[in-house]
């Protein structure tokens, strides 16, 4: 698996690797919660914040008569996996979804990794390239 830190490119962050693209909409910070995982010292807002951030993400689809939709896994461990994700969301059957950190209690500067996967008749597929966000 291969994991890459999204670069800052003007206002909104972008990465597109093996189909799998996470972008920034929005970032602002405020208010106060308690939270464990990893603080990036990349991080550009204060730690430990509720996030206002939403991120777009994206992937290329799988052609498979027997898909039934996609999964979104999200976790912050370094050997993140879906076997130990924090949780996953089922997306449908659609390519694009936005990813609010905040709806998952996962703060400001937190490492976040995110990876999909494809779910139907078949077994579900194995976990696509993991994408780390810096959440801000």
């Amino acid at each position: 698996m291969k994991n890459e830190m999204i670069k800052v490119i003007d206002s909104k962050r972008t990465l597109l690797a093996c189909g799998l693209s996470v972008c920034l909409a929005a970032c602002t910070g405020s208010s106060s919660e308690s939270i464990t995982g990893v603080f990036s010292p990349l991080c550009t807002v204060a730690p430990g914040n509720v996030s206002t951030s939403i991120y777009t993400i994206s992937w290329n689809a799988v052609v498979d008569s027997d898909l039934s939709g996609y999964k979104l896994y999200y976790g912050s461990s370094d050997d993140f996996s879906k076997y130990n994700a924090l949780g996953s969301v089922t997306v449908g059957n659609t390519t694009m979804v936005t990813f609010k950190p905040s709806d998952y209690n996962i703060t400001t500067c937190i490492v976040a990794k995110i990876g999909i996967t494809a779910i139907g008749a078949r077994p579900e597929s194995a976990l696509s390239d993991i994408q780390t966000i810096i959440v801000e």
